[in-house]
């Protein structure tokens, strides 16, 4: 990672998944690849989606991988207590999400991290960002074949078809070709996910650059101006930390090399 943090001592790491299973078991994957190195990584989540990140706490060193859980306000948004995710229920939780913004900056103020890895579902990430020294990178589920397909619908929608009309996605390097254009709410929600990533350092991916194919990297890099990193498919590292704590560093070195 880049930064002005010395190499004396670990990265500090927060990790902000957003509330929805699809999105805190592959943070949570991800946690275990930085703390397995080394790094100290702290995942926030509320207390009802704990169970989500037990077999990545289970993997590592508590000293490098540890939980901080803020509270949601159910009451707040209507939603029983318990219901913390979007197993459960949809937009009711996306609503009281916005609202983990105040706990959340309380913590990162008491405590600052070096940086802050959260997912582009919330826009607030950058505001947690408040000493020169804090630095953002987003976290998406989407590949990034989905998030450069995004962005040229954004930048193309008004002028190239209609909500009723079929059409080919223009500036793109795949032929995609879309019935209709897509409902407005979904356009306003990517574009700001969109804005959340821009705003980044680094956009985390959790696919492998092969399947998401040379040109739409490429693609990518021209048309965002922003980098991805690929640390996909996460789920492997459990395997590959086993094998580490069964073989030592020679099964360590065989299996980051596969």
């Amino acid at each position: 990672m880049e930064g002005g943090v010395g190499v004396e001592r670990p990265l500090k790491l927060y990790m902000l998944p957003f509330l929805s299973p699809g999105h805190m078991i592959p943070l949570g994957d991800i946690a275990v690849m930085f703390a397995s190195q080394g790094q100290q990584v702290t995942i926030i989540t509320t207390p009802a989606n704990v169970h989500f990140f037990t077999k990545s706490l289970s993997s590592v060193d508590p000293f490098f991988l540890r939980l901080h859980t803020v509270d949601l306000p159910s009451q707040q948004v209507g939603l029983p207590d318990g219901v913390e995710s979007l197993s459960s229920t949809t937009h009711k939780i996306y609503v009281g999400s916005k609202l983990l913004h105040a706990p959340v900056r309380d913590f990162i103020e008491k405590d600052p991290p070096d940086y802050i890895i959260g997912d582009c579902v919330y826009p607030w990430i950058h505001d947690l960002a408040n000493k020169p020294h804090i630095s953002t990178i987003a976290f998406t589920g989407y590949s990034l074949f989905s998030v450069s397909l995004i962005e040229s619908l954004r930048v193309h929608r008004s002028n190239h078809y209609t909500n009723s009309s079929s059409f080919v996605v223009p500036n793109f390097p795949h032929a995609i070709t879309f019935s209709s254009g897509p409902p407005k709410t979904f356009i306003t929600f990517e574009e700001n996910m969109l804005k959340t990533i821009l705003k980044s350092k680094r956009l985390i991916i959790n696919n492998f650059a092969e399947l998401d194919g040379v040109d739409c990297i490429k693609h990518y890099d021209k048309t965002m101006g922003h980098k991805a990193w690929h640390l996909g498919p996460a789920c492997l590292i459990h395997k590959i930390v086993q094998r580490k704590l069964r073989g030592g560093m020679r099964a360590w070195l065989a299996c980051t090399n596969v």
